[in-house]
């Protein structure tokens, strides 16, 4: 059986959630039974091929801006590069199936089903629902943010339907994705992690608490916004420190901190590795109010034994059975952050248990051999 993973991600495991997953996604593959070969999307010096044993770093249509009408309007129009570029790898590998990860491809759907492969589609989010929970500040931006709602959602009811299977990250976005297509080919594998990346060899917690994101989704920025105008208080920054961490913190933490100071309180920006910090924190805060799809930092925070504290929006998707504490009310998020720090909750040995059984690679790699099994049986 061979398979061509096909991503224009390019996924070092501490680039933040899109990237983990593609990285676990690359790992499962390669452990896999089947012959794999992969085409690469090129964002700098690029390890990713060091996964695969056959992999080429090739040039993705650059459409992925949201604000731009054109670019919407791309997601409908097969780029000739690209098209020719996958045409010749069909041709090379000559593969069973094309499992596509990540962004828009619907348009090449057909053209690769005309190649005689099956066709497996992964989404990360539902990409609709994000869009339009963008903040707006006046008319334009409103229709533009309407219009690229309506287009992409237009996309995924036209070409998901064509596909041999759909790959989710949750229930809950598998749900959605059942409403206007086949329920036997949308399937979901949730967001996952190799336990063996993951052993806290950290030492003893630190007192610090932390928000891991990539704080130039807006999403993770409000979410921050929030926990800071209204969690984060006097008494909370005399028993503990904040730590910002990620991709973009320095500018979010430096844009919020304009008008009004926070004590104790650090921006780190990015970082070569985010599992120390995670794996030595009292507790890892997931304040967010918008988004879609799971959060791979809340796993990563149960795979390193740190306890979370979440909105139900940040933990959205995960089957923790009570082992993330949930508080959508400031006052109420604010008490269980510390009683955390003050070590009178923990919940972390559950968490740990419920991420080896669900949210690790081993955990997840006979889902993905039941997809192929589906897509193959298909005439």
């Amino acid at each position: 059986m061979k398979i061509l993973f096909v991503t224009e991600l390019f996924p070092f495991p501490n680039r933040g959630g899109e990237f983990l997953r593609n990285y676990g996604l690359s790992k499962m593959l390669q452990q896999s039974e089947y012959e794999i070969y992969a085409l690469l999307g090129y964002y700098e010096e690029n390890s990713f091929d060091k996964i695969f044993d056959n992999a080429e770093i090739v040039e993705f249509p650059n459409d992925r801006e949201f604000s731009s009408l054109k670019s919407v309007t791309s997601k409908f129009r097969k780029d000739p590069i690209f098209l020719k570029t996958l045409k010749q790898a069909i041709i090379k590998v000559n593969p069973d199936i094309v499992y596509i990860d990540y962004h828009y491809y619907g348009h090449y759907f057909k053209y690769i089903r005309s190649l005689g492969c099956k066709v497996i589609y992964g989404t990360h989010n539902i990409q609709p629902l994000l869009i339009i929970q963008r903040p707006i500040s006046n008319l334009k931006e409103r229709i533009i943010r309407f219009v690229t709602f309506k287009m992409y959602q237009l996309h995924e009811r036209i070409y998901y339907p064509k596909l041999d299977a759909l790959i989710t990250v949750s229930e809950d976005d598998r749900n959605h994705y059942k409403r206007f297509m086949s329920e036997k080919k949308v399937f979901s594998i949730p967001n996952f992690i190799d336990s063996e990346e993951y052993i806290n060899s950290y030492g003893n917690k630190s007192n610090y608490i932390i928000m891991p994101a990539n704080f130039s989704a807006f999403q993770n920025f409000m979410g921050l916004n929030w926990f800071l105008e209204n969690v984060w208080d006097e008494e909370l920054s005399n028993i503990t420190e904040f730590l910002i961490v990620g991709k973009g913190s320095l500018k979010a933490y430096q844009e919020l901190s304009e008008h009004k100071k926070w004590r104790n309180v650090r921006a780190l920006g990015e970082v070569d590795d985010m599992k120390p910090y995670i794996g030595k924190a009292r507790a890892t805060v997931v304040p967010l109010l918008h988004g879609s799809g799971t959060r791979l930092k809340c796993i990563e925070s149960m795979a390193l034994k740190t306890q979370l504290i979440s909105t139900n929006v940040g933990a959205e998707g995960i089957e923790h059975e009570g082992s993330i504490i949930i508080a959508d009310n400031p006052q109420i998020f604010k008490n269980e952050v510390k009683e955390v720090v003050l070590q009178n909750k923990d919940f972390t040995t559950n968490a740990y248990d419920i991420f080896l059984k669900k949210y690790s690679l081993k955990g997840n790699a006979k889902k993905f051999d039941d997809i192929i099994r589906y897509v193959t049986k298909i005439n």
